[in-house]
């Protein structure tokens, strides 16, 4: 699948799915599309204000096939799956930006081989600021392929102790 029509893709899935995430408390934090030897895997992450279990993702699922098959968002047979985002998670939404400011990201960029490794330090509507070894850079959302959080060992442990909102666990 083409970049372009990854694109397209990511943002068909995202309307047509989100109000099944919201129906459960959950938002679509990433969406994925790997080639295996079997052919296209979708990866859909879901995640929401407790987490994100095994239940809420086979819920999801199943509501969501239905909807998959009707509107044949993907013209390509592939499998689906559906997870929890991890700590090395795509960051693709707003709110997420929001939430790992002063995290370690990895950036891959259209058109570039390298990738720019550094800290998140701000966001808005169109872009975002990575702080790398060598300067400050803003960036378009345009012009990036990915973000993926890439926290050291002392960012996973503040993970590990905050809610998706941000708020401090009990």
């Amino acid at each position: 699948m083409h970049i372009e029509q990854q694109i397209a893709t990511r943002k068909s899935l995202r309307q047509s799915l989100a109000p099944i995430a919201a129906e459960l408390g959950l938002y679509i934090s990433g969406i994925a599309f790997v080639l295996t030897p079997k052919g296209l895997t979708v990866q859909l992450y879901l995640d929401g204000p407790q987490g994100v279990g095994i239940a809420d993702c086979a819920t999801f699922s199943r509501e969501a096939s239905p909807i998959l098959d009707a509107e044949d968002l993907i013209s390509s047979s592939y499998t689906l799956e559906v997870s929890s985002p991890g700590f090395d998670r795509l960051i693709e939404c707003q709110q997420d930006f929001q939430r790992f400011q002063g995290f370690h990201i990895r950036v891959k960029i259209f058109n570039r081989k390298n990738k720019l490794d550094g800290v998140l330090l701000s966001s808005n509507d169109d872009g975002f600021v990575i702080q790398t070894s060598h300067n400050d850079r803003s960036l378009s959302f345009e012009e990036v392929y990915s973000v993926r959080l890439a926290p050291t060992s002392e960012e996973i442990q503040k993970l590990a102790q905050i809610t998706p909102q941000g708020e401090k666990k009990a």
